[in-house]
């Protein structure tokens, strides 16, 4: 899968141009949060998206979707070029700490599903 990441950085932080990129780990989670802690989920995931994709190379994407019946469910499409910045870059990082802490008091129990995703025909993507 090959994709365009949004924002790049240079080592210094300087922003540089679109550039292609190849991607291995595609997650789609899906949250369920309490009614009454909707409005500081949305802050904190947010938080979390933001930082994923500005500190991390190897986050591509991390975006955040609110179901449109329900307002409680959310699914996130992350994107990520390989397992080592999945499973490891992404979940040492000071933010991910942050996220999972907060994340304790705001998802519902059994509130989440991971689905974990390959390119089925890397050929056909652009």
């Amino acid at each position: 899968m090959t994709i365009r990441r949004r924002t790049s950085r240079t080592p210094s932080g300087a922003r540089q141009p679109w550039r292609k990129t190849t991607a291995d780990v595609l997650r789609l989670r899906f949250i369920t949060v309490k009614p009454d802690q909707v409005g500081t989920f949305r802050r904190a995931i947010r938080t979390q998206a933001r930082a994923s994709v500005r500190e991390e190379s190897g986050c591509l994407h991390l975006d955040v979707h609110q179901q449109t019946d329900d307002p409680t469910k959310f699914v996130l499409y992350e994107v990520y070029t390989d397992e080592e910045a999945f499973r490891g870059a992404h979940h040492e990082t000071p933010h991910y700490d942050t996220w999972r802490a907060a994340a304790v008091d705001l998802v519902a129990a059994g509130g989440h599903t991971n689905i974990y995703c390959t390119p089925a025909f890397p050929e056909d993507i652009t």
